[in-house]
């Protein structure tokens, strides 16, 4: 007997093992898959801010509003700074945990650092910017109420998060 004869049995052994092995696959690691079952909890019972830091520009509190991405969430803290990241923590603190609150410096921020306060959005956050530039930087966060479209509720809401250089 010559190699030739043998060449189709020892084909048909290997498709055979290969059939077998992917059906013995599939029937042993697919019934591992579990289903994730994500409860969608409502924001409203989180705290409307948190604390993101590591490997971000602007580690600090942020306001959290119920359709905040994690996403949106870095980019208000400056976006991640570390060119590969295994793993971030957030931290939503508790109760008066937020003493340590680092404050947008107003004269300083950029516009998407302002609108990372609450009620300010881009229309908002740029007239803070264009009110800087014409004249000259706040002298007190109290000034701020002077900004079109800033009136005292929205200052109320967002004076714990804000300060001014000296």
């Amino acid at each position: 007997m010559n190699n030739s004869q043998f060449r189709p049995v020892i084909i048909s052994f290997f498709v055979a093992i290969i059939i077998v092995s992917g059906i013995f696959c599939v029937r042993y690691y697919g019934d591992q898959n579990e289903e994730i079952d994500i409860i969608q909890r409502s924001f409203d019972s989180i705290s409307s801010q948190i604390f993101i830091g590591g490997a971000v520009s602007c580690p600090g509190l942020y306001p959290l509003k119920p359709d905040d991405s994690i996403d949106k969430l870095v980019r208000a803290a400056g976006g991640i700074t570390a060119t590969e990241t295994e793993y971030m923590k957030l931290y939503i603190p508790e109760g008066e945990e937020n003493s340590n609150v680092q404050k947008i410096d107003i004269n300083r921020a950029e516009v998407w650092l302002l609108q990372a306060l609450p009620g300010i959005g881009a229309t908002r956050a740029e007239a803070i910017v264009s009110y800087r530039n014409r004249y000259g930087p706040f002298r007190s966060t109290e000034e701020l109420i002077y900004v079109e479209g800033i009136g005292m509720g929205i200052f109320q809401n967002i004076e714990p998060l804000i300060t001014v250089a000296e």
